[in-house]
């Protein structure tokens, strides 16, 4: 997942429920959901992604830690692990949970929908050359 980069589109500030609405539209389009579909799988993709925030907040605050000794690095090592595999295992969880809801086959086109929909966003930041700044400490 790319939030940080869905920025700033035409010069107004980035609205992230309007970033929200525009995925859940590609991904309804692209995966062919029906309305009654779309209703059963996002409530649990939003609850997915928000999941996922907390997690990728602390990885990215813990990548831009300055550690002032090796055991403090070592540390930091350890703990992004650690949320790099929680991260993956809530994933294959609410995986599971999509194909209760919907076909596997539309569940694969989802995932490939969301991709997609992340790899257009972040090419049209690097287009308009904006750099995301690094969080602060």
């Amino acid at each position: 997942m790319a939030p940080a980069v869905a920025q700033e589109k035409k010069g107004k500030p980035f609205n992230p429920q309007r970033f929200r609405a525009e995925l859940e539209q590609f991904i309804t389009i692209e995966a062919g959901l029906s309305p009654q579909e779309a209703a059963a799988f996002f409530p649990l993709h939003n609850q997915m992604m928000e999941k996922q925030r907390v997690i990728f907040d602390e990885m990215r605050r813990l990548r831009y830690v300055a550690p002032g000794d090796d055991q403090a690095a070592k540390k930091a090592i350890a703990r992004i692990d650690e949320l790099e595999i929680e991260a993956k295992q809530l994933q294959q969880n609410y995986h599971q949970r999509f194909m209760q809801v919907l076909a596997p086959s539309k569940v694969l086109k989802a995932i490939q929908a969301e991709e997609k929909f992340h790899k257009r966003a972040f090419q049209r930041v690097v287009k308009r050359g904006h750099n995301p700044a690094p969080p602060k400490k």
